[in-house]
């Protein structure tokens, strides 16, 4: 998982990224994909990547083209907004995977 840089000041938003790091090995692949794009939204906005054929060297690691895909289907949704729908998504995670 990722961590907001250190100067973010949006308390709610830093609460449930450290729940959603503690809980992220039981989610699917969906789910994270959908957390990872609500997560670049919330904190850069729009996808900067240009292609999808850039997504490999551009961010690399797990599933690139499927992370890419998932921040760029957002492209439009302001920050405030990606934040919330991030933290009511990782209160519906909470609520299905904490035992």
């Amino acid at each position: 998982m990722y961590s907001p840089p250190d100067n973010f000041n949006e308390p709610e938003f830093v609460k449930h990224n450290k729940i959603a790091e503690n809980l992220h090995e039981k989610f699917s692949e969906d789910e994270r994909l959908k957390l990872y794009g609500l997560y670049k939204q919330s904190i850069l906005g729009d996808n900067r990547v240009g292609r999808v054929e850039d997504a490999g060297k551009e961010l690399g690691g797990y599933k690139p083209r499927e992370r890419w895909q998932k921040w760029e289907d957002l492209k439009g949704k302001n920050k405030d907004e990606a934040r919330r729908e991030y933290v009511e998504f990782v209160k519906e995670l909470e609520k299905k995977y904490k035992s």
